[in-house]
Order: C-alpha cells, then structure tokens, then sequence
C-alpha cells in the first residue's frame, strides 16, 4: 500500500515551489526581454524554451503535489515527471547554443534531446523491469553534456545543474518525497537566475 504522504509536507513543498514559480517567471521573463532588445537570436530561442517548459512544469508541479494522496497521483505524478525531464533539460539550453555557437555546444544539445525522448518514454512503460537501465543512461549523457559546455558556465549554473540532477534521481522514492521535489524547482529556479548573470555579465553573442 502507498504511503501517504504528511500534509505539512505537501503544504511546505506546494509553498516552495509557488515561491520558485513567481521568481523563476520574473527572471525568465526578463531573460527573453533582454536577449530580443539586445537582438541575440540564439539567446532569445534557448531562454524561450527554457522558460515555456520550466513555467509548464512548474505549474504541474503544484497540481500534483496537491493530489499526491489521492487516485490521480499517478497520473499526474508522471505527467509532471515528463515536464521536469524536459525542463531540466532545456535549462541547459543557454549554454549548447545561446551564449556562442560551437560543436561541442550543440553535440550536448543533441545528446539531451535524445536522452529526453528516451527518459520520456521510459516514464511511460517503466513497469518493465529492463528498463532499468534508463537512469544510469539518462546520469552519463546528461553528465557528458553538462562537461561539453561547462567552459559556459558559471558557479550558480553548476549548482543549479547538481541539484536539479540530484532532485531527479529522488523524484521516485516516497521516503525523498519533501527533499526531491524541493531540489528540483529550486535547481530550475537557479539555472534562470545563473543564464540572467551570464547575460549581464556581456558573455551572450550577438548574431544580428
């Protein structure tokens, strides 16, 4: 039988990541808004995508959590998994392809899609057993891609990455329930907050 989960555990987690919500929307928001004044095409794709899909998971964050001792947490605990995969993904989006074009940049970036789609599918049909092998899969390409553009990156960006990884990993056990849905909002949250340094700090370029 499941176990349920303590009201002021849900009630603590749905606070935080509305809080992560409101700033994360702020700076993602003034992300865009820079990268389009400041004409930096590549910029303004990768933080859009960023943003849509962060703010998308974000929300679905709060509705699943707010159903996690009910019938429909499943449901919606893998729809909300779904978009934490793709958010954590994109928020290293900024650094394959919207600081600087680069081989090594966009090489991470097709490594992290393809790791999406497959983490994806596998959030699915993971009742199979031999599926297992996923997470250590999902661990090694996303650490590959994160090593490929870290000349990128600054110290919050590679905090942000460590607790939205370390988050992922404990999104499936109930013991983890308070500390993994903690972590990865707040990852996300730090990852926008990390590509708005990077932007004022000049380092974008602009292709236009």
């Amino acid at each position: 039988m499941k176990r349920k989960v303590p009201t002021e555990h849900i009630i603590f987690v749905g606070v935080w990541t509305g809080l992560c919500f409101a700033v994360y929307g702020g700076i993602g928001i003034v992300n865009i808004v820079k990268a389009i004044l400041a004409k930096d095409i590549s910029m303004t794709t990768a933080a859009s995508i960023m943003f849509g899909s962060c703010m998308i998971y974000i929300i679905l964050q709060i509705i699943s959590v707010s159903m996690v001792n009910t019938r429909a947490s499943t449901t919606m605990g893998k729809i909300s998994l779904d978009f934490a995969i793709i958010a954590v993904i994109s928020s290293l989006f900024p650094y394959c392809f919207g600081l600087k074009f680069s081989a090594s940049g966009w090489v991470s970036f097709g490594l992290l899609c393809g790791v999406a789609i497959l983490m994806i599918i596998y959030t699915s049909i993971r009742y199979f057993k031999y599926w297992n092998f996923v997470y250590p899969v999902f661990a090694v390409i996303y650490i590959a891609s994160f090593i490929l553009v870290f000349s990128k990156m600054n110290f919050i960006s590679v905090i942000a990455s460590v607790l939205t990884l370390m988050g992922m990993f404990m999104l499936s056990r109930e013991k983890l329930f308070l500390i993994s849905n903690i972590l990865v909002p707040t990852g996300i949250t730090l990852s926008a907050l990390a590509t708005l340094c990077l932007s004022l700090s000049g380092k974008t370029v602009q292709l236009v």
